[in-house]
Parts: C-alpha cells; structure tokens; sequence
C-alpha cells in the first residue's frame, strides 16, 4: 500500500519500521527517502519467538528500534501536534452509538464495543475481544477516527493503493457517540485534518486515538 507510507511516516515525519513490503512501498520508500527498519534488510532490531509460527511471531522493542536510529543517525525526533485535546472530558453532540464493525472479508470483521462504565471501545475480531498476549488485558480506546476511503488494485496479485490524498468523509466517535466528519489532506508530506461538517477542527477526549483507514468496499455496521 504506497500511499500509506506517506501517511505513516511523512506525515508524522515518523521511522517506517517493516518486514518486506510489496515492490511498489518499497521503491517508494527509496524514492521518497523515508528512514526505515526493515527486518529483511537486516536491521538489527527485530527478533522470532519460539511460541508462533512464522510470520507471526516476529517482534521488536521501542528501546531496540530507538538504538538502531541512533546508530544510523535517524534525525526524526519531532513530530507535528496532530490532535487538537479538550481539558475537560466532553460528551459531543452526536448519534448513541454502541458497537461499530468492519466487514473487510467473509472471515475478518473488526469492531469496536463501547463500554458507557469505562468510558473506552474495546476492539474485536469477528466479534471476540482482542487481548494483548503478555498482559492479558482487553485491547481498547477512547477515541476512533473512521476515514473512509478508496482503493485501486495495482497487480494480478490484488495489492492495493490507498488513496489518502484529496478530501473524504468519515466518522468520529468518542463517549458513546457517532459523528460525521470530513477530512483532508494535501499532499503526501502534509497532515490530514479532521473537521465536522461545519468546517470546525474536532475536539477530542485526551487518551488512545485510533484511526480507521477503511476503503469504501467495506460494510460498515452501526449499532446504537
């Protein structure tokens, strides 16, 4: 996916920390000079656990990673102010929502539960709660950017380009609520903004803020 790249890393003048890439991310990542972590490259940062079968048993560590970029004398120690955070906590005009779902294939949905005690959205998978493996706890956040967007298949292999160039529309949800938004970003380097559909920046609830990349193939459920 090219374009994520630029959203990943030139927007947040950000590390691109990978395993492979498809060939297209890959010249990009040349073309463009992000500063990068490949595991294929041999980047000295990244280790296999014995307790899952590969590909998915490969790990890093952000003291590790911030060795390696100190070594090869990554200068990517500053980052724009991204979001714009209430004080207070707010409860937004908006839809009550409960639960929103992604239906990306006939086996993958991704999915969130609002919790009105903890005031957070945990995440599932097909519907079961995702935990993180070392801790046990539930995976969750406060806040979700949905960004609606489109695709364009590249190869015969069905590798996709995701546009995040341009303007979209999305969601934003936060305490329970759903509201519509609108984003947009100019360029490549450029940060993508987050307005309601009255021009105004959202503001939004201090904590994890999670964004959605979703193309527009994909069903989206809301429950209230």
């Amino acid at each position: 996916m090219p374009d994520l790249i630029s959203y990943k890393a030139l927007e947040l003048n950000a590390v691109y920390v990978h395993c492979g890439g498809s060939p297209q991310a890959l010249k990009d990542l040349v073309t463009l000079k992000v500063n990068t972590l490949n595991d294929l490259k041999g980047s000295p940062c990244f280790w296999r656990s014995k307790d899952r079968k590969m590909p998915h048993n490969l790990y890093t560590s952000t003291n590790l990673m911030r060795e390696v970029m100190t070594s090869n004398k990554f200068n990517n120690k500053t980052a724009p102010l991204y979001f714009k955070f209430s004080e207070e906590f707010l409860n937004p005009e908006g839809k009550k929502t409960s639960a929103i779902s992604f239906n990306y294939s006939k086996n993958y949905t991704v999915g969130y539960e609002y919790s009105e005690k903890d005031k957070l959205y945990y995440r599932t998978i097909n519907g079961i709660r995702l935990k993180d493996k070392e801790s046990g706890k539930d995976i969750a956040t406060t806040n979700i950017i949905v960004e609606k967007t489109t695709t364009k298949v590249l190869d015969d292999v069905g590798r996709l380009e995701v546009n995040n160039i341009g303007k979209g529309r999305g969601y934003y949800l936060t305490c329970g609520k759903l509201m519509e938004i609108e984003w947009s970003k100019s360029g490549r380097s450029a940060k993508t903004s987050y307005k309601d559909l009255k021009g105004n920046e959202i503001l939004m609830n201090k904590g994890i803020t999670w964004v959605q990349v979703v193309p527009d193939y994909v069903r989206i459920e809301i429950k209230e």
